[in-house]
Parts: C-alpha cells; sequence; structure tokens
C-alpha cells in the first residue's frame, strides 16, 4: 500500500507560462543569433580582448559603487539636521511648534532659498531625494502661523 502517490500533474506548468517562457526562449536565442552574427568578422585575440575590456569596466564601476557606499566624505556639503514630524490633524488635538521649532524651520527654508539660488544641482538633487520637501515646509509654516492666530 502506497501512502504517498504521485501527482499526475506535478511537473506540469499552465499552458500560458509555458507559452510566454517558450516566447522568451526563442527571442533571446536570436538576439544570440544576432550577436554571434555582428562577431563573426573579429579574430578569437579580438573577441579576447573585448571580453576583458568589458569585465574590466564593469569590475571597476562595481568598485567605484561599493567604495562610494561606504565612504563617509560624500559630496553633500550641507548637513540637513532633524526636525520633529507632525502626526496628522485630528480636530480635537492641534499639533503645538514652538517658536524654536519654528525658527529651525525658517533657517532651514532660507538655506533651502540660497541653495537653490547658488547651486542649482544640489538643490535638484536634494529635491529628487525628498520631492515634497518644500510643501511640507509652507505647511509648517502655515500650521505655525495659525497656530500664533488661535492663541488666547
Amino acid at each position: 500500500m502506497k501512502l504517498f502517490r504521485k501527482n499526475k500533474d506535478q511537473g506540469m506548468l499552465h499552458p500560458f507560462i509555458l507559452r510566454v517562457l517558450i516566447r522568451i526562449d526563442n527571442i533571446l536565442k536570436s538576439w544570440a543569433g544576432w550577436l554571434q552574427q555582428k562577431t563573426n568578422g573579429y579574430s578569437q585575440k579580438k573577441r579576447i580582448i573585448i571580453l576583458i575590456l568589458f569585465c574590466a569596466f564593469f569590475v571597476t564601476e562595481s568598485i567605484h559603487v561599493v567604495y562610494q557606499s561606504f565612504n563617509k566624505n560624500n559630496n553633500m556639503h550641507h548637513a540637513v539636521t532633524f526636525i520633529k514630524p507632525v502626526g496628522l490633524l485630528n480636530e480635537k488635538s492641534h499639533p503645538l511648534i514652538s517658536e524654536k521649532e519654528f525658527e529651525r524651520i525658517h533657517h532651514f527654508k532660507l538655506m533651502l532659498d540660497s541653495l537653490q539660488t547658488n547651486s542649482k544641482i544640489k538643490f535638484d538633487s536634494l529635491l529628487s531625494l525628498r520631492p515634497h520637501l518644500i510643501d511640507t515646509i509652507h505647511l509648517l509654516e502655515n500650521l505655525y502661523y495659525e497656530q500664533q492666530k488661535n492663541r488666547p
């Protein structure tokens, strides 16, 4: 008596997936044939030199990426200090932004404005890393001004 019977469909793929895989395989084979035709005129020595140059280029680039990831001295000369995040607004609770925090936010906004006029590349790279940074600064300033209006 067998306890575990083999399923007949165990090794089979779904027909759609199988057709997609066969199509991808055919595309890769035709691409490989096209590349083979392009390199048929090259000598064995020339192919080896091209392969070595290709490998050297990518090894060099990989080493550069690894080095830059461990390098503490990045090209970013402006240190951004932590600003306490404000939670979502409920009607019952209003965030309290102190004058000291508002001064830090305002100073950061002035620094961004000077960065925009002096170094457009650094400003654009900063905004690409933090897309909604300026909107958040405006929101925090508006919250502070509303808070000042509503104070008794």
